[in-house]
């Protein structure tokens, strides 16, 4: 089920009720004409001032529910808009986004492949002691102290930087003596 709301269309129904509240003022104001031209007499006899009190009560709150409504109208019908347009912006940024070329997409989440690579050698020495020693020590090193994103137990972490730094020290031991 589709619900379709159009701001004018609310709008229109805000004006239709604050008409109904100008022609409610008008009939109020025409009873209280013919009221005041009554005789005393007439009114007394047939008691129709409890029943002009009553109709004239009943007319004054007919109105302000009208013009309450009228408000809640034309406030919903400014919501519906501003949403509207809220979600045309939001809109515009998700096709724009979507509609960028793939390679741009992919180089603002690409992971740093030399890094990466030098890590995987590093993994390489732990698995294998005959892989080639990498070419860069020092930058070994440093990646060893940069934080890794992955996802491991916390209890895991030490005993794997532990054993990666053995195998750096043995590797330089090694490379040293020769």
């Amino acid at each position: 089920m589709r619900i379709l709301v159009v701001p004018e269309l609310l709008r229109a129904q805000a004006a239709q009720l604050r008409q109904a509240v100008l022609v409610l003022e008008a009939c109020h104001q025409q009873v209280q004409r013919a009221w005041a031209s009554l005789d005393w007499e007439v009114r007394a006899a047939g008691q129709i001032e409890e029943s002009l009190t009553w109709a004239q009560r009943q007319a004054i709150a007919l109105g302000e529910e009208a013009e309450r409504l009228a408000r809640f109208l034309q406030a919903r019908a400014d919501d519906f808009e501003q949403a509207d347009a809220t979600g045309s912006a939001q809109l515009a940024q998700v096709v724009a986004a979507l509609s960028a070329p793939a390679t741009t997409r992919l180089s603002q989440h690409a992971p740093p492949l030399a890094r990466l690579a030098r890590l995987m050698r590093m993994g390489a020495l732990l698995a294998n002691a005959s892989a080639p020693p990498p070419a860069q020590p020092a930058r070994l090193m440093s990646d060893l102290r940069a934080p890794v994103e992955f996802s491991a137990p916390e209890s895991s972490l030490p005993t794997w930087r532990d054993r990666a730094r053995a195998a750096l020290a043995a590797w330089q031991t090694e490379t040293a003596a020769t």
